[in-house]
């Protein structure tokens, strides 16, 4: 029998393709490490492109880009790409390659980088240039925008001076974005101004709407310097499930470092998201301008059964003014119910530490807060919460404070969100948990809970205070421990328990 003999190449691209196909799966379905056997890849000089920083190359790039029916990885090589539209995918699984001295110049704030409207597709060690000047519109002047794609990718790129959102997440109709990940990003002097857009952002998954769901996205790594320009860092204003936000450095912002919200709120729109080990500083109006209601480091805005935890918040609340229009914390929970709020460090915070309005059946767990210009955590029109394990110290008025009413009054009720009816007439307050909890009570008041008097004019009931415990805490520096602890407008008959707390 006579052996076939095979050309050195082949036995050793036969060898390749076979440890291939016995590698771990998880490698095998990452095109940014193993490329489809049907994916070429294209110089985008090869098709035309100049990479001068004047010529106008969007032309010679879409030529690239249309030349396959199929994946290909567009490479751009050493240079500066001017672009006078948005590039755009065709197909499936296709990547942006950038050499390190490879930048993409978006000459026209009205329009944008890049759009990823293909699944599998990545963009990987871009860097993106704006013009400087901030876009008129929310949907306009992006870095990298993904419509209603999945499993896309948009990795350690930079994005300087960008008019818009640097990255962007939007839906296509009823196609949310699924299983995306955006990763090890660097986003600097963005010119998105937030005194032209209220809610210019960094990083924005969603804005609004019905009738989709932006699922399982992952935003990981990525630092946002908001230059005191724009409103948020990253900013998750949608419909969506199970999404995380972990990992990121946030500063410099107007409104918000990190916010979940969603606007136009039914059951389970916004719900089961994780905002975890983010490191967020410096939020909120810088000295010289109107002070406002914002500055929060996290704040959660009817996003239900999600986490924060282990996050770092600091210098927040900056500039704020005095107005109860939003739950002012550090960490804010606002009509987000089931949530956790756990392990999280906060330190100079210029009114409260972690704050929860409406935040019906959450919980308050093993954070640190020190040093806060009002009090430690406050708990408005509330109920079903534990507060449990918390080490609260530096704080100016009280360690914990709380205000309790009935939500049948009205402009509580207006507050109540579709799909939220079990917590209509009810009075908050009512089965929340205080315990093991350390506490500066330096001051007057350690612990401050009130309820409401009626209102004849508008016939208010009131509200009154029961079911609420408070034991086991340790109470440090008190000059007045038997007024250290105080619920005011209590029930006689409601159950309501002060005990075993220990004063040192």
């Amino acid at each position: 029998m006579k052996i076939k003999s095979f050309p050195i190449l082949t036995v050793l691209s036969i060898l390749v393709q076979t440890c291939y196909a016995n590698a771990n799966t998880h490698f095998i379905k990452s095109p940014s490490i193993f490329l489809n056997s049907d994916t070429v890849t294209i110089n985008v000089k090869s098709a035309g492109a100049v990479g001068n920083g004047t010529q106008d190359d969007y032309a010679a790039i879409t030529k690239a880009l249309n030349q396959t029916t199929g994946p290909a990885k567009i490479h751009f090589t050493a240079g500066s790409y001017l672009i006078s539209q948005a590039l755009a995918t065709n197909h499936d699984g296709t990547i942006f390659v950038f050499d390190k001295n490879a930048k993409l110049i978006i000459q026209d704030g009205a329009n944008g980088g890049i759009i990823l409207r293909n699944n599998n597709c990545q963009v990987i060690g871009g860097f993106f240039q704006g013009n400087g000047q901030s876009s008129k519109e929310l949907r306009k002047g992006y870095g990298v925008m993904l419509t209603g794609v999945s499993n896309c990718k948009v990795l350690n790129s930079t994005f300087d001076k960008i008019s818009g959102v640097s990255i962007f997440l939007i839906n296509k109709g009823p196609s949310g974005c699924n299983q995306c990940l955006v990763k090890g990003n660097f986003i600097r002097e963005p010119a998105f101004s937030r005194t032209i857009v209220q809610d210019a952002a960094g990083i924005m998954v969603g804005y609004s709407g019905t009738g989709y769901f932006h699922t399982n996205n992952i935003i990981a790594n990525n630092s946002v310097d908001g230059n005191e320009t724009i409103a948020h860092g990253i900013a998750m204003i949608t419909h969506g499930k199970g999404n995380t936000v972990t990992g990121n450095t946030v500063k410099n912002c107007l409104r918000y470092g990190i916010v979940l919200y969603e606007s136009s709120n039914e059951a389970g729109t916004l719900t089961n998201n994780n905002v975890s080990y983010n490191t967020v500083q410096n939020i909120g109006t810088p000295a010289g301008v109107p002070s406002s209601p914002y500055g929060m480091g996290i704040y959660l805005m009817t996003s239900s059964y999600s986490t924060v935890k282990g996050n770092k918040v600091t210098h927040c609340l900056v500039n704020t003014n005095n107005s109860e229009t939003l739950p002012s914390g550090a960490i804010a929970l606002n009509g987000s119910t089931h949530c956790t709020v756990d392990s999280n460090i906060i330190t100079d915070s210029h009114r409260y530490g972690i704050a929860c309005s409406m935040a019906y059946n959450s919980s308050i767990t093993n954070n640190v807060i020190d040093g806060v210009g009002e009090s430690g955590i406050y708990l408005i029109n509330t109920a079903f919460n534990v507060v449990k394990m918390n080490t609260i110290k530096n704080v100016t008025v009280y360690g914990i404070k709380g205000l309790f009413g009935n939500t049948s009054r009205a402009n509580y009720a207006a507050q109540i969100k579709n799909g939220f009816t079990e917590y209509q007439n009810l009075s908050t307050g009512q089965g929340v948990e205080i315990s093991d909890n350390k506490i500066d009570g330096s001051k007057v008041k350690t612990i401050r809970f009130t309820g409401e008097d009626p209102d004849p004019k508008t016939n208010y009931s009131g509200n009154k205070l029961n079911k609420i415990s408070i034991h086991n805490n340790t109470i440090t520096g008190s000059s007045d421990p038997k007024n250290s602890i105080s619920l005011d407008k209590a029930d006689e008959n409601g159950g309501n328990k002060v005990s075993n707390n220990k004063y040192q």
